[in-house]
């Protein structure tokens, strides 16, 4: 078992073994860095609070649909129905919607993500579901620091093939080969730390 629980999508961990909150440094907060210096600096270092983006809880969805049909076919060997996929993303969504207040940018609203996460989750399926054989889904990685500001890089894959890293993305934001060659990079490593060395990024 995994000795850092995560207390909130924040900073903030719980280490089990010497009872204590811990600064933890995700991987995608990295390419957070070289996008805004200072809007990381008051989050990551100052502990800013924003309200949830609606893009990353609408990625939050199409993971629970992802993660449904490859737990099946782990488990069984073969993938969940794709509308059981959708079903499960779009209603995660409806939940996430009924418990939180979203921040919606101009052009954005819950309908026209709803639509996003059906498009999302059904070209998932079809490009990386029905081509891949996981091993593991939500599987997370550790690895301590010696350094004045975080004591662990700490990331979860959503899903984990043999020797290689497949992480879902879904964002509004537009993506560059380094931001993500960066993420993909840092999985691999926490990965290959643990033990498990890797050939390939997808």
């Amino acid at each position: 078992m995994d000795k850092w629980i995560r207390r909130e999508k924040a900073l903030f961990e719980l280490d089990i073994d010497n009872d204590k909150s811990i600064n933890v440094l995700r991987p995608s907060s990295i390419s957070g860095f070289i996008r805004c210096p200072y809007q990381w600096y008051l989050t990551m270092l100052k502990g800013r609070r924003q309200k949830p983006a609606a893009a990353s809880s609408a990625g939050i969805s199409v993971h629970a649909g992802a993660e449904h049909g490859c737990k099946q076919k782990i488990v069984l060997g073969e993938l969940a129905k794709k509308s059981e996929c959708i079903d499960i993303a779009v209603s995660v969504w409806d939940d996430i919607n009924k418990d939180s207040d979203l921040e919606y940018n101009e052009g954005e609203s819950r309908e026209k993500y709803t639509d996003d996460i059906v498009e999302g989750m059904d070209a998932y399926y079809d490009i990386v579901m029905c081509v891949t054989d996981p091993v593991a889904v939500e599987r997370r990685y550790t690895i301590e620091l010696d350094h004045p500001h975080f004591q662990a890089l700490s990331g979860t894959l959503d899903i984990v093939l043999e020797d290689a890293i497949a992480d879902i993305k879904f964002t509004k934001r537009a993506s560059t080969i380094m931001h993500y060659t960066l993420q993909q990079s840092t999985y691999a490593l926490l990965r290959e730390a643990n033990g498990e060395p890797i050939n390939h990024l997808y």
